[in-house]
């Protein structure tokens, strides 16, 4: 019998010998791009055998050794044979005899390589302010890539506590961060510096980090707790970490008030990392982010409102994850979601109170907007999906997990309250502290919380791939009587086979201003209710809502009567919110989509909702904003295009005047976030007035006076269309010498937008890939911006093909970053029949790597707007040239009503703000 067979039976390892705790030392040479290591591991044998197996990946097994009570007379015993499975990721050390059941150590020295794929211990660079690159050493272990810098039992449950000592060669200024505080610093001989740090808490092995290299810092210390939080950045860029320091020292102590457990370690850090595959890393203690997602440049011109907004996400997600996530784990990759999922939920949930001025639950209309978008393909997963293989686990940091997740959580905790579900929460936390949990174990919680079946309700969402559509329909003509049913929705239209059911918590709003719930259990009871309430509403010709706050994630298909009722009647007035509005809008438009309503429908619906016509939420015109643009990327190569584009100006002319361009002090976050966004989509409607005040500022900035910081992306992308070999120039220069991460990353996308130059396209794609000055994490962005133009999608398509192999080898190993790549070259233009055959016939036979989900997902959605095109082209050329809907207009009577009611609407909201104790507190 092999050993190694008997050993690794499955991706799983043996439960035979399990971790305590390590001993892990690491001798890192940055200038020689290798590090030395030694673990001892204290385990339990819980079994007796002769094979340990343990995971190893791009490391020299230098010696193994046992001692301990587990070796026979307690004496020391030496490996005689190790085995090494790449495809498994393990090493198994065979024993000359069997180790027996108790605590013991296993020894193992070890070494490996500083590498450039952005997982396990890797190098980054940067330059230092007199032009020399400096190397700096970080690790980035999630999900499984602790293996690539120790050998370990790299998976969640099998969490030990670590004791870390770094030694660095040539140490010079460098320093060392870890998860846990620096207990000693001794300096040896030959320039060495050794770092020992205290013990960290029982946690999982993708946990650990350690950190080496020149940075500044700023410190505060919460002002509750009395945490010090520490923001470590670039030479010379400490300033740049205010911002995050200040989110990060209130969402501590505000975490520790929701979820009831005080942050288990003496210090919070966070790292800028120039070289960083994901947005940021929740290393327990010892968080790493990208540059552009934790510095911020207050000067003029500096970071942008939308970057502000991200990092202050970004930084409040990976504090939640202390918590959740860390300080409670799951058990196994299945249950990602609730790592990912909870920590995207409470990231709104600081936010909103740390900065409630933003009103960040409109915001997080846009991560539910991602997740049903993406949660409507048939190749969707469940939120909770069996992996297994390293490639499957990276394939599922996915919007499912994190945006679907976080839906789903605001659904459930709308439907049993804020105090119900918050201390559910904490009876979880504390039950399931340093230990793994599942999703049941959460369910359990809430329903102790609650009183209320809340496993039943939620495996329907969680185990079930896809959500619902309510479609409501009458049951016979004239009589009222309307009945409900549901099915999957699904994107492309058609039916699931399986034909699903979710138990479905209904939230009502009526014409009345009467809000009720009822729970859909598909046993007939609830639907009876939910058709009795429907009844009554007919009978008085009034309008019905199904989605109350917009927090249920699901769709709903009424009634035509039903439509033009809430069109009519709920549209334009105050009685829906902007979120409520929001969701109506996007029913309608996934629906059409669908082939199940058609486009004009929402077109209709959707002008009638402009800035124009009265309606005055700045969230709302975002949504308007955000559909208009995706639906001008796919007309864009239809006969009705430059017709399409008129109606595009006449939406939105008169938004884009109100909002001008320059900031108003004061002005709400929405404004600023806004103007750039109605800019880009009147220009590409073509608005001459729009395109030349945008070369103008761009003018300015080439000559060296600073522009909004929120206008850039905008004003790079519009220039480099209309001024393409001289804007591409100075774009390219200014990626080259600018200190703003953010700028470079406007710079690159820009150069990528020159959508009618072929040879700059192809000089950009070039830059990107060949010359060595782009990050690896960030030449996705450029890909991205290439994949939104004809032109350019065909060049990536046909960039991938011919380069597979090397790209692959390239790219195939950092986890997000090649996902991203595949994905954006599968599911882009051209929209026709031959192109998608010719993309899935390239990857059937391909092994994609982690890219396999994404694949699959791109195809479908490439397959599904290829469908759409065809169905819209003939609809929507009869709207547009029909005269009576070409430009909607509403009475003027009407017009001054709506705008009335908005404006009284706003006269409340500020009286009550005015009138509030606290200038802090949200109105």
């Amino acid at each position: 019998d092999n050993p190694l067979d008997m050993a690794c039976q499955g991706i799983r390892l043996p439960e035979c010998v399990v971790p305590l705790e390590y001993a892990v030392h690491w001798t890192i040479d940055l200038s020689g791009g290798r590090f030395y290591g030694t673990v001892d591991a204290e385990v339990e044998v819980k079994e007796a055998t002769d094979a340990v197996t343990l995971h190893s990946l791009d490391l020299w097994i230098r010696a193994a050794a046992a001692s301990g009570a587990m070796v026979p007379g307690e004496g020391k015993l030496n490996i005689k044979q190790q085995l090494l499975d790449a495809e498994r990721q393990t090493l198994t050390l065979i024993f000359p005899q069997p180790l027996v059941p108790g605590t013991g150590t296993i020894h193992i020295s070890f070494e490996g390589e500083l590498n450039d794929k952005l997982a396990g211990l890797y190098r980054s660079t940067h330059k230092a302010a007199d032009g020399t690159e400096k190397t700096i050493a970080v690790t980035q272990f999630e999900p499984t890539d602790a293996r690539r810098a120790l050998p370990c039992w790299d998976e969640p449950a099998l969490k030990a506590v670590f004791r870390v000592e770094v030694t660095v060669v040539r140490a010079g200024k460098n320093t060392v961060v870890s998860n846990t505080p620096v207990v000693r610093e001794d300096s040896l001989p030959d320039g060495r510096k050794r770092w020992l740090f205290a013990p960290t808490p029982r946690m999982s092995t993708y946990l650990l980090a350690i950190v080496v290299g020149e940075f500044d810092r700023v410190s505060a210390h919460s002002s509750l707790r009395g945490v010090q939080t520490t923001v470590y950045t670039p030479p010379g860029k400490s300033n740049q970490g205010h911002f995050a320091l200040a989110v990060a020292s209130k969402a501590l102590d505000l975490f520790c008030d929701i979820y009831g457990i005080d942050y288990p370690l003496p210090k919070s850090d966070l790292l800028a990392i120039p070289d960083f595959a994901a947005g940021a890393m929740e290393n327990w203690g010892c968080v790493t982010y990208r540059e552009a997602r934790l510095l911020v440049d207050d000067s003029a011109g500096g970071t942008s409102t939308d970057r502000r907004m991200a990092i202050a996400r970004t930084v409040c997600h990976e504090l939640a994850h202390q918590w959740f996530g860390n300080l409670v784990t799951m058990d196994w990759w299945t249950n990602l979601w609730l790592n990912e999922g909870f920590a995207r939920f409470m990231e709104f949930v600081a936010l909103d109170q740390i900065h409630p001025e933003w009103d960040v639950w409109m915001v997080f209309q846009e991560v539910f907007h991602m997740a049903q978008s993406l949660d409507a393909l048939e190749s969707s997963h469940p939120v909770e999906v069996e992996v297994h293989h390293p490639d499957e686990i990276n394939d599922i940091f996915d919007m499912i997990s994190y945006a679907k997740g976080a839906s789903i959580i605001r659904m459930l905790q709308a439907f049993l309250t804020r105090p119900v579900f918050f201390q559910g929460l904490q009876i979880y936390l504390s039950r399931h502290q340093y230990k793994n949990a599942t999703s049941a174990d959460l369910w359990a919680a809430l329903e102790e919380a609650s009183g209320r079946p809340i496993c039943s309700l939620m495996e329907t969402w969680t185990r079930q791939t896809g959500y619902p559509v309510l479609t409501l329909m009458n049951q016979q003509e004239g009589t009222g009587h309307v009945v409900v049913s549901q099915s999957r929705f699904l994107a492309a239209g058609g039916v699931d086979p399986t034909r699903p059911s979710w138990q479905v918590p209904v939230r009502i709003k009526q014409a009345s201003g009467v809000e009720a719930s009822i729970l859909l259990l598909g046993d007939g009871q609830g639907e009876s209710q939910l058709e009795e309430v429907l009844r009554n509403a007919e009978a008085r010709d009034e309008w019905v809502f199904l989605n109350a706050g917009h927090t249920g994630f699901y769709r709903v298909n009424y009634t035509p009567e039903g439509w033009r009722r809430l069109a009519e009647q709920a549209l334009p007035s105050a009685l829906l919110s902007p979120a409520e509005k929001i969701g109506l809008l996007g029913d309608c438009l996934a629906l059409a989509r669908s082939g199940q309503l058609g486009v004009p429908q929402y077109l209709a619906m959707a002008t009638n909702l402009s800035f124009n016509s009265g309606e005055l939420s700045l969230a709302v015109q975002a949504a308007l904003v955000t559909d208009f643009s995706a639906l001008c990327n796919l007309y864009s190569q239809a006969p009705f295009f430059q017709d399409f584009k008129e109606l595009v100006v006449v939406t939105f002319e008169k938004l884009g005047q109100f909002l001008g361009w320059e900031p108003v002090d004061g002005e709400p976050v929405a404004a600023s976030k806004l103007r750039p966004r109605v800019h880009r989509l009147l220009s590409i409607g073509g608005h001459r007035a729009t395109i030349q005040r945008a070369l103008d500022l761009f003018e300015e900035w080439a000559a060296g006076k600073a522009i909004p910081a929120d206008l850039k992306s905008c004003i790079f992308t519009i220039a480099a269309q209309f001024r393409s070999e001289s804007a591409w120039a100075t774009l390219q220069e200014r990626f080259r010498s600018s200190p703003l991460h953010e700028e470079k990353l406007q710079c690159l996308q820009a150069m990528a937008a020159t959508g009618n130059n072929p040879h700059l396209l192809s000089k950009t794609l070039e830059f990107a890939l060949d010359s060595g000055e782009v990050r690896l994490q960030d030449i996705a962005y450029a890909w991205s911006s290439l994949s939104s133009s004809s032109i350019g999608a065909k060049l990536v398509w046909a960039t991938l093909t011919s380069r597979w192999d090397a790209l692959k080898a390239r790219f195939g190993s950092t986890g997000f970053v090649w996902p991203s790549l595949v994905g954006l070259s599968a599911g882009t233009k051209p929209y026709t029949e031959a192109h998608c055959a010719e993309v899935a016939e390239f990857f059937a036979a391909k092994d994609t790597g982690s890219a396999g989900r994404r694949v699959k997902q791109a195809i479908e959605s490439l397959r599904a707007r290829t469908s759409q095109l065809g169905r819209d082209t003939p609809l929507v050329q009869a709207y547009l040239s029909s005269t009576t809907t070409k430009w909607p207009s509403l009475e003027a009577k009407q017009k001054e009503r709506w705008l009335a009611e908005n404006e009284q609407q706003q006269l409340r909201a500020a009286s009550a703000s005015s009138s509030s104790p606290s200038s802090g507190s949200k109105s």
